[in-house]
C-alpha cells in the first residue's frame, strides 16, 4: 500500500504569539486508514481546516491525486472528492435528515423531497441505523447527528475522508456501526484520515497512525508495530508510566443524595456521593444519563424522590436553585446549552455571577475582569 493519494507538505500556520503548525509534513495512501493523534493543540484541528480549505496555510504545498495545490478553496476540496466530518455538527437543524444529506442536490429539475427521503432511508438502512428522514435534526440526538453527518459525507462521491473524533457522541452499537462504515469505505479505495484520542479505536480501525506534537510532526508508523505507551509518549514528550496518578485526595462527609428520584423517564434513582470523591453516572446513549443530570440540575423538575445536599432535602426548582446550593451543570450538548457563543468568554464567566459583579443595577467592569482573572488563574 504505497500509492501515496494526499500528502502536505511544510504546512507551516502561525497565529499572533502561536505557531500552529510548524513545516508539518505527512503522506497518506490511497485506501488506507490512517490515524492522526495528538494531543489537545497538537495542531490536528488546524491541519484538517488547512486542507479542507477553511484556512490558508502560511506556507508549505498540499498534494492531492497526483496534483499540487499551494491550498485548496473549500469548493476545490469538495470538488477532488474530499470531506470532512468535524467535531462540532455542521448541520441545518430546521432542515430534515434527508435535506441535509442531500443538500444541494436536485434530483429532478427541483428539489424532490420524495426522492431524496428514499435515499436517505436506502443508506440509513444499509448502515443499519433507525432515523426518520424527515425528522427535523433539532429534534434528534448528538448520537443521531453524527451518523448523520456521517452519511452525508458517505452520499457524497467522497475519496478522501477526514473524521474529527467521530465516535465522541455514540454508543457502543452505534461505533461498531461507524466501525462497519469505515471498512466499507476502505475497501471502495477510499482514504480515511482517523482522528481519536480513544486509543482502543486507533487500534482496531488504523493501518498506520501518525503524532503530532506541538503543532509539530514526531513520528509516523504501522499501527501494528506500535504498542499504546509508545504513542502516549510520543504525544506528551517523555516517558509516561502512570496510566492515573495516585488519588491523594481526603473523602469528607455527604455531599449530594439521590433518594428514589424519579422523573425526565428515570425511575427510581438512587446514589449518594461524599465531598471531594468522584462518582461516575455510565451508561449507553440514550440511557438516562442527561435526563437524570437535568433532574439534578433543576432544568426538568423531578416527579417524585428526594435531593439532600449536604445531608439536608431541597428543593431544586429551576437551575437558579441548583447554582445557589453550589451544583452546576456541564451539558452535553455544550455548543447549544453550555455557553453563549455570540458574547465574550468575559461575558459567559459573569452571567453565573451576575449579583457578584454588578453594582446596583449595572455591571462593574473592575468586578467583571477581577472574577475572570481569578478563573483564569486557577
Amino acid at each position: 500500500m504505497n500509492d501515496i493519494f494526499f500528502a502536505v507538505e511544510g504546512i507551516t500556520k502561525v497565529y499572533p504569539g502561536v505557531v500552529a503548525l510548524d513545516d508539518v509534513s505527512i503522506a497518506f495512501n490511497k485506501g488506507e486508514v490512517h490515524a492522526l493523534i495528538g494531543e489537545n493543540g497538537a495542531g490536528k484541528s488546524t491541519l484538517i481546516k488547512v486542507v479542507s480549505g477553511a484556512l490558508e496555510a502560511d506556507a508549505g504545498t498540499i498534494y492531492l491525486d497526483k496534483r499540487r495545490y499551494s491550498h485548496l478553496t473549500s469548493l476545490q476540496a469538495k470538488q477532488l472528492g474530499l470531506e470532512v466530518i468535524y467535531q462540532e455538527f455542521n448541520l441545518v437543524e430546521s432542515l430534515s435528515a434527508a435535506e441535509n444529506i442531500f443538500l444541494g442536490e436536485k434530483y429532478g429539475r427541483w428539489f424532490n423531497h420524495k426522492i431524496i427521503e428514499e435515499k436517505a432511508r436506502e443508506l440509513f438502512g444499509q448502515f443499519h441505523v433507525d432515523i426518520d428522514p424527515t425528522a427535523e435534526v433539532e429534534t434528534l440526538s448528538p448520537a443521531k447527528r453524527q451518523i448523520i453527518e456521517i452519511c452525508k459525507a458517505v452520499a457524497k462521491d467522497v475519496r478522501l475522508l477526514i473524521m474529527d473524533e467521530p465516535s465522541a457522541p455514540l454508543s457502543t452499537n452505534e461505533v461498531e456501526i461507524l466501525f462497519d462504515i469505515v471498512a466499507k469505505l476502505k475497501q471502495k479505495g477510499v482514504t480515511i484520515v482517523y482522528i481519536s484520542h480513544r486509543m482502543d479505536e486507533v487500534f482496531r480501525v488504523s493501518d498506520r497512525v501518525t503524532v503530532l506534537r506541538d503543532g509539530r510532526y514526531i513520528n509516523t508508523g504501522l499501527t501494528k508495530d506500535t504498542t499504546r505507551d509508545m504513542l502516549v509518549s510520543l504525544m506528551v514528550g517523555r516517558d509516561f508510566k502512570e496510566t492515573h496518578p495516585p488519588h491523594n485526595g481526603k473523602v469528607g462527609e455527604l455531599a449530594l443524595e439521590a433518594c428514589h428520584v424519579y422523573g425526565n423517564g428515570d425511575e427510581d434513582i438512587s446514589f449518594w456521593v461524599r465531598k471531594g470523591e468522584i462518582l461516575g453516572l455510565a451508561g449507553l446513549v440514550e440511557s438516562g444519563r442527561t435526563e437524570f443530570a437535568n433532574v439534578l440540575f433543576g432544568a426538568v423538575p423531578k416527579e417524585s424522590g428526594d435531593i439532600r445536599v449536604n445531608g439536608v432535602p431541597v428543593k431544586i426548582r429551576n437551575p437558579k436553585d441548583a447554582i445557589a446550593m453550589g451544583i452546576g451543570l456541564i451539558p452535553e450538548d455544550r455548543k447549544k446549552l453550555g455557553c453563549l457563543q455570540e458574547q465574550s468568554i468575559l461575558f459567559n464567566i459573569s452571567i453565573q455571577n451576575i449579583r457578584q459583579v454588578c453594582n446596583f443595577f449595572q455591571i462593574s467592569k473592575k468586578k467583571d475582569t477581577s472574577l475572570a482573572e481569578i478563573y483564569e488563574k486557577n
